[in-house]
């Protein structure tokens, strides 16, 4: 066993899979949009099952290693508190709360074989930690090219917790891209929809802009950049959009472009044009009241409305802001 801050490492074991030569991706997948590893959060829940079936075809497309992680609560069943813990909770958790673990854990690796193709992640190991939800898995987010999957149940269940959901919090604890998956949605397989990406002129619209970019070239579907216009001025808006795009279509000259300029709010936009889509890539600012005014944070907005896939990105975090240490 080894001891973290915010949790217990209890488990670790390797699951072998076959790995395939992916389509070589352009230089610039090195930069911002380098994804090294994927991590789903899994709970035995349909959502955290749809998340570990999209994690897995998004492992296997980026031929990366892929993480499944289970985090048992560390305080009595009747407590179970998924976000950052009010009062402390005692560290002893019994065998029966282990061994449900495991079933969570195993039963998971048999939905990602059921859902694998010829095609599967490099490598696929398992953590099963002990410790609050929500602080445990902040832990796996240091690294930038990491990416964490998170299930989100419907709007009628019940878990949630005075705090929100696992998947919003983890959006603002998280220092790497979060990908929320809702509950009955298909695999990240291709299906011909795009790509649709928010933009304007900060740091975390530029990463965003990256991914999408990047998982446009993997899905070979196009890209949907919206960009919200702040005012009338119409030929300023078209000057921001043509140079925050101009780097990327030079790099991903096979990926097509469909650019939409919308008067309406950034979340409402993009919510317009992710109705045919495939996936949605938005930016998060952070938590400063200039970025969470009118309707609040898009990204927040977009995750609870979109019912297919959203990869939210925040701007650079130094490693020295995480507030939790990683299960190790």
């Amino acid at each position: 066993m080894a001891h973290c801050s915010d949790g217990l490492l209890v488990g670790d074991r390797m699951s072998g899979c076959s790995c395939y030569t992916a389509g070589a991706a352009p230089s610039s997948a090195e930069g911002p949009a380098s994804i090294k590893r994927i991590i789903v959060a899994v709970d035995g829940s349909p959502a955290a099952t749809a998340a570990a079936r999209w994690a897995s075809c998004e492992a296997a497309m980026r031929n990366v290693d892929l993480t499944v992680v289970h985090v048992v609560p560390p305080a009595p069943a009747g407590w179970r508190q998924a976000g950052w813990p009010a009062i402390p909770g005692p560290i002893e958790v019994g065998d029966h709360q282990f061994a449900q673990g495991e079933k969570v854990l195993d039963a998971t690796l048999g939905v990602i074989a059921k859902t694998m193709g010829p095609h599967r992640p490099r490598s696929i190991t398992t953590r099963l930690c002990v410790g609050a939800v929500v602080p445990v898995l902040a832990g796996f987010t240091r690294a930038e090219s990491h990416m964490i999957v998170v299930g989100r149940p419907g709007r009628d269940t019940m878990c949630r917790t005075l705090r929100g959901s696992v998947s919003s919090a983890l959006v603002r604890a998280a220092h790497c891209p979060v990908a929320v998956v809702h509950n009955g949605i298909a695999p990240a397989r291709s299906s011909g929809g795009p790509v649709v990406v928010g933009v304007d002129r900060s740091a975390a619209a530029e990463r965003s802009t990256a991914i999408a970019f990047d998982e446009a070239f993997r899905r070979d579907v196009d890209v949907v950049v919206v960009h919200a216009i702040q005012g009338s001025d119409m030929r300023r808006a078209e000057e921001v959009l043509s140079q925050s795009l101009a780097g990327f279509q030079r790099r991903y000259p096979k990926v097509g472009v469909r650019r939409v300029l919308a008067g309406a709010h950034p979340a409402d936009a993009l919510l317009d044009e992710s109705e045919p889509a495939g996936l949605v890539v938005v930016g998060n600012r952070g938590r400063s009241v200039l970025t969470r005014k009118l309707f609040g944070s898009v990204s927040a907005a977009v995750i609870q409305a979109c019912r297919i896939p959203v990869i939210v990105v925040r701007r650079h975090v130094s490693p020295d802001m995480c507030p939790v240490a990683c299960c190790r």
